[in-house]
């Protein structure tokens, strides 16, 4: 239902296909193969609508999750082979880290085409901006918990977010400057 409320965005239905895929395999009693759901899902996509090969939302979030499925865990092969990286490849900051830059690297051709120039500095922003963005989600998931339960106490918790979308504003609007 609510990829119709959204009008069937590409990456939601991605997202949807995804967890649907994870949902059955478990069901099965089986472990969801990644590069296949993604493959497949990528497939059924131009099958059912050709026209989302002029959609950015398809490009971008097929792009960053072939970044998350193929690329990330090859950079984190490759980088935890480095006697200096070895001590921290492990930890989820790093991880967290080498992904971000990761969408970076392989979205940065389409931010190129899309719109026409490349902000270098996004990689710096986005990383500044990460631990608000993860605040935020987890403020977030706490307050929809808790609305199911007790829809007053959602909304407390949720009043607690503007501050987050304040500095994750702020630090965008400086790193754009």
């Amino acid at each position: 239902m609510y990829n119709y409320l959204l009008g069937l965005k590409a990456s939601v239905l991605r997202a949807s296909i995804w967890m649907m895929s994870a949902a059955v395999a478990a069901q099965w009693n089986r472990q969801s193969n990644k590069p296949r759901i993604l493959c497949i899902s990528f497939i059924l996509f131009l099958i059912l609508n050709p026209s989302f090969t002029h959609d950015i939302g398809f490009w971008f979030s097929f792009s960053a999750m072939a970044v998350v499925v193929f690329v990330y865990p090859l950079y984190i092969k490759i980088l935890s082979n480095i006697p200096p990286v070895k001590r921290i490849a492990g930890s989820p900051i790093f991880g967290t880290l080498v992904l971000t830059i990761s969408i970076q690297l392989v979205c940065g051709p389409l931010i190129l085409y899309y719109f026409n120039y490349l902000p270098l500095i996004s990689v710096l922003s986005n990383i500044f901006i990460l631990p608000f963005f993860y605040m935020l989600l987890l403020l977030l998931m706490i307050s929809a918990l808790f609305a199911v339960i007790w829809p007053p106490l959602g909304g407390i918790i949720l009043k607690a977010t503007p501050p987050l979308f304040k500095i994750m504003s702020w630090l965008a609007g400086f790193f754009s400057k």
